[in-house]
């Protein structure tokens, strides 16, 4: 939106290209600012860390919905880097 760059947001604000290329409003780079919003706090995404219960982005799978899926013939597995229940 053309009406959020303004003096107060310099700094603030950042749009991110198609090709992952972050650029940030400085107060003259109105028109290169086309792509997806981004707010200058957000930082890079936290690594798998492959660590029991650490795992940012994967939830684990629940001993119920294993259960349910293995009385219908299925094996459902684990997510990866969760216990196994």
């Amino acid at each position: 939106l053309p009406s959020e760059l303004t003096s107060g947001k310099i700094g603030q604000i950042a749009v991110v290209n198609k090709d992952g290329e972050v650029t940030e409003y400085n107060g003259s780079n109105g028109e290169e600012m086309k792509g997806f919003y981004r707010s200058t706090d957000t930082g890079d995404r936290l690594p798998f860390l492959n660590v029991p219960n650490v795992n940012p982005y994967l939830s684990p799978v629940g001993k119920v919905e294993i259960d349910d899926y293995a009385s219908k013939g299925y094996n459902l597995e684990q997510t990866e880097g969760w216990p196994q229940n």
